[in-house]
């Protein structure tokens, strides 16, 4: 019972690492369209 109760805690802290993780490549990829878009914006601004 001890045994599966430690296993349960380690699952959840896998959980929670994997959710971080995911949130956080999830911002870095917002992140990193916010400045594709940018790009795109001053290179048409410089094509008109």
């Amino acid at each position: 019972m001890v045994l599966y109760t430690k296993h349960q805690i380690e699952l959840v802290k896998q959980i929670n690492q994997a959710s971080h993780f995911l949130s956080a490549s999830g911002l870095r990829l917002a992140i990193q369209r916010d400045r594709l878009a940018e790009v795109v914006r001053s290179l048409s601004e410089l094509l008109d």
